[in-house]
């Protein structure tokens, strides 16, 4: 009986989650307004249109020369004012490298869990944080429902310069062309492999080779490899840590946290360019330990395989890669 109680009140739980994330979605998926009709806004700024003509461009180019699958996806606008709209937490062990994971319905497990409600969002930060988990709480920039609504394009979106929106864009895309349940991290690095790939190739196929939007985007991306090995290497500095030591709690935190430290003050002896903005993430770590790490894990640990693959197996050539991929994993 005791154990009967206990899954109802967890079902509950899930239920009232899963409603109040519904809202959340359908509130913006009500507020928004078809791109067209945003184009024929005469109050609108030339700028954000040519934006929204834009993701019609690489929706197109994910299509035909990715082969992503066709979606309905972006031919809304949805204005956030400013606001950021969706928070997503995530939790470690503090002292190893496994996720908290939550379940849901078609999805499977997943390490990370989104909000609308930053007061819920939070909450569940608190919670975690005293059954003893390493917590991140942040902000995303766009994401996918795979399929289950009509993803709008976000107004922040927006303020991306074009090749970082080409990225946002094909990712999510990815999302809704190849998902498979209970493999985020296949998932994300993925996304996050044919976002960084794709959004090249479409810069290269608009501006040209030798655009400056496809050398800005190239040094970007340049910048951000490093700075993600770098990262990948603290983690691994860490696991290490936590597997030989054999010292107490208390002593094991100090040494997590010097660790941390050190790896921070020698982020300015790589050859990293925008060193101001890569220690600003780095010191989430801070404060965010493991769930900080296993976020790069999470989105980036496999992409020298896909690399590899792709390069071996099929020339270079990105459509057939994802037709492969496609193949091998039906959706959902």
């Amino acid at each position: 009986m005791l154990l009967l109680i206990i899954a109802e009140m967890l079902q509950y739980k899930l239920v009232s989650y899963g409603l109040s994330q519904a809202k959340g979605q359908l509130t913006i998926i009500y507020k928004s307004r078809p791109i067209q009709e945003v184009l024929n806004d005469a109050s609108v700024t030339d700028s954000l249109k040519g934006k929204l003509k834009l993701i019609a461009e690489i929706k197109q180019f994910a299509t035909d020369s990715l082969g992503l699958n066709p979606t309905k996806n972006y031919n809304t606008f949805y204005d956030q004012e400013g606001k950021s709209l969706l928070l997503v937490v995530t939790g470690s062990k503090p002292f190893e490298f496994k996720a908290k994971e939550w379940n849901f319905p078609v999805l499977g497990n997943v390490p990370y869990k989104g909000f609308f409600n930053k007061n819920a969002a939070v909450l569940e930060a608190v919670n975690l944080r005293k059954e003893g988990y390493d917590v991140d709480l942040g902000k995303v920039s766009g994401w996918s429902t795979l399929g289950f609504f009509k993803d709008p394009v976000l107004s922040n979106m927006l303020q991306n310069p074009v090749g970082n929106l080409s990225n946002i864009i094909i990712h999510e895309l990815t999302h809704s062309s190849i998902y498979v349940k209970d493999k985020t991290d296949f998932n994300e690095n993925l996304a996050n492999f044919i976002g960084n790939k794709g959004a090249l190739r479409f810069l290269q196929s608009k501006y040209g080779l030798n655009s400056k939007e496809v050398n800005e985007y190239v040094s970007g991306l340049e910048d951000e490899k490093k700075f993600n090995d770098y990262v990948l290497q603290t983690k691994n500095k860490l696991e290490k840590l936590y597997k030989q030591s054999k010292l107490d709690t208390v002593s094991l935190r100090k040494e997590k946290l010097k660790l941390i430290l050190v790896s921070i003050e020698g982020l300015k002896n790589t050859t990293i360019q925008n060193q101001k903005r890569y220690k600003k993430v780095l010191n989430k770590a801070i404060y965010s330990g493991n769930a900080f790490f296993m976020s790069f894990e999470r989105y980036e640990s496999q992409q020298d395989i896909f690399e590899l693959e792709l390069s071996q197996k099929f020339n270079n050539n990105l459509y057939l890669f994802m037709q492969f991929y496609k193949a091998k994993h039906p959706y959902l």
